[in-house]
C-alpha cells in the first residue's frame, strides 16, 4: 500500500507540467487524477496504520494555515467564477504537499529532484507546437481537442500575446510560468545534474532548458536565477577566501554577454527583435511609471485601507472590484505573489509569507548538512521570483515547496 501510495505521488509531480490538458471537461487532468488518487490512497493506508508520520511544526503549520486561508479567501471573495479556480488551485497545491510529505522522506530528495527536472521535457513538444502555430493566429486562440477525448486549455488573452510577440507558454498557463519553471531546473542541473543525470543528459538538458527560458521572452526567471547565483558566488568566495568560483561566474557570464550581443546585432529574427524593444521600452521606463512597481504598490493600498481587508483580506480576484489609485489593477492579481498572498488572505497570508522566509532558513541548515546548496538557490529563485510574478499558485511552486518542506525536517536541525 505505501508503494502505491508513492507511485500514485510521483505520477501527479510528473504529470503536473501537463494539468492544461483537460479530459473531457474542464476539471479534470491526468495530474488531478494522479492527485486525487494518492491522497485517497495515503488516507486509507494512514488509517490502516493509525499513524501520522512525523513531520515538523513548519510543515504541520503551512498546511493548516494554507488551508484555512484559502477557505476563507474563497468565502470572502466577490467573484465566484474566478474564486471556484483559485480554490480548486490551491486545494490542489495543499494536497501535493501533503501527500509528499507522508510518503516521502529526505532521503527521497534527489528522486523527487530528478523527477521534477525530467517531467519539464514535455515543454519541447509544446514549444514546437506552439512555433508550428505562430503562422496560423485562428488556430491557436480556441481550445483544441484531439483523440475526442484531450482538450488543450488556452487562454485566449495569453495566445494572443503569444501571437504578436513569438513567446513560448506551452505547457503552462504564461510564459512567465514557464520561465521561471526552466530557471528552476536549470538550478538543479547546475549543482546536482552530475549526479542525477551524467554529464552528457545534464549538458543536453541545459541547453534544451536555456533556450526554452530565453524564448518565453519571460525576464522573471532569467533575473531571478541570475540575481540568487550572483549573491551565492559572492557569499561563498567571501566565506571561504577563494574567488575561484567568481572568476567562474565571472567568464560565464561574460561570455553570454559577447553572445547575446553577437545574435542580437547580427540576426534578423523577429523573436530576438521584439524581446530586445520589450527590454528596451521597460528600461526607458520610470520606476513610478512601471505597472510592475505601482500594481504591487496598489495591492498594499487596498490590503491596508480597512481593518476587514487587513485581518481577512480581500478575497480571491477581489482587486477587480477596486478602482487603482496610480494605476488600472488586473483582474486576480497584484503583479507580485507577496502582495497578492496578503491582500487576499490578510494576516493568514502573511503568516504564510513568513513560514516562506523562515523555511528557507531551514534551507541552508540543511545545506550545511549535507554540504551542497543547490536546495537553498532552487528555493531562492523562487521567493525573488515571487516579487515579479503569481509564483505561489503554480505547481512548480508547490512541487518545490513540497521538497523544501522535507529538507526542513528535524534530523537536519540537529546536524
Amino acid at each position: 500500500m505505501k508503494s502505491l501510495c508513492r507511485y500514485l505521488t510521483m505520477a501527479a509531480i510528473l504529470a503536473f507540467p501537463i494539468d492544461l490538458i483537460r479530459i473531457f471537461n474542464e476539471s479534470i487532468s491526468l495530474f488531478r487524477i494522479f492527485l486525487i488518487l494518492a491522497l485517497i490512497s495515503t488516507s486509507l493506508f494512514i488509517l490502516e496504520q493509525m499513524k501520522i508520520p512525523n513531520i515538523n511544526r513548519i510543515a504541520v503549520s503551512w498546511i493548516i494555515i494554507g488551508f484555512s486561508s484559502s477557505i476563507l479567501a474563497f468565502l470572502f471573495s466577490l467573484d465566484n467564477s474566478y474564486a471556484k479556480s483559485a480554490l480548486l488551485n490551491d486545494l490542489s497545491g495543499i494536497m501535493l504537499v501533503f501527500t509528499v510529505l507522508m510518503n516521502y522522506s529526505v532521503d527521497d530528495i534527489d528522486v523527487l529532484l530528478k523527477a521534477f527536472v525530467l517531467s519539464q521535457l514535455s515543454a519541447i513538444p509544446f514549444s514546437i507546437y506552439t512555433i508550428r502555430l505562430f503562422g496560423n493566429m485562428a488556430s491557436i486562440f480556441n481550445n483544441i481537442t484531439f483523440l475526442g477525448i484531450f482538450t488543450l486549455k488556452l487562454d485566449y488573452s495569453q495566445t494572443i500575446e503569444t501571437i504578436q510577440n513569438l513567446r513560448l507558454f506551452l505547457p503552462y498557463s504564461s510564459a512567465t510560468a514557464l520561465s521561471v519553471t526552466m530557471a528552476a531546473s536549470i538550478v538543479v542541473l547546475i549543482y546536482k545534474g552530475n549526479y542525477l543525470f551524467g554529464r552528457i543528459l545534464k549538458s543536453i538538458l541545459l541547453i534544451l532548458y536555456s533556450a526554452l527560458m530565453v524564448f518565453s521572452q519571460s525576464r522573471t526567471g532569467i533575473v531571478a536565477l541570475f540575481i540568487v547565483i550572483l549573491v551565492y558566488t559572492i557569499i561563498r568566495s567571501f566565506k571561504t577566501r577563494s574567488f575561484k568560483l567568481a572568476s567562474r561566474f565571472v567568464v560565464v557570464f561574460l561570455v553570454l554577454v559577447a553572445i547575446s550581443s553577437f545574435i542580437i546585432r547580427t540576426s534578423n529574427s523577429a523573436i530576438i527583435e521584439k524581446f530586445v524593444k520589450r527590454i528596451k521600452y521597460e528600461l526607458a521606463q520610470s520606476i513610478f511609471d512601471n505597472r510592475h512597481f505601482l500594481v504591487p504598490l496598489e495591492g498594499l493600498r487596498i490590503w491596508l485601507s480597512s481593518p476587514s481587508s487587513f485581518i481577512f483580506g480581500i478575497g480571491y480576484g477581489g482587486n477587480a472590484h477596486f478602482i487603482g489609485k496610480w494605476t488600472y489593477l488586473p483582474d486576480n492579481s497584484f503583479l507580485n505573489s507577496f502582495v497578492t498572498v496578503v491582500a487576499q488572505k490578510g494576516l493568514l497570508g502573511l503568516f504564510m509569507i513568513f513560514l516562506w522566509i523562515i523555511l528557507y532558513n531551514k534551507t541552508v541548515r540543511y545545506s550545511k548538512a549535507i554540504g551542497s546548496y543547490h536546495l537553498t538557490i532552487l528555493w531562492a529563485v523562487l521567493l525573488v521570483s515571487c516579487l515579479f510574478y503569481e509564483l505561489y499558485q503554480t505547481s512548480t511552486f508547490w512541487t518545490v515547496l513540497a521538497i523544501t518542506l522535507l529538507a526542513s525536517q528535524e534530523k537536519f536541525e540537529r546536524a
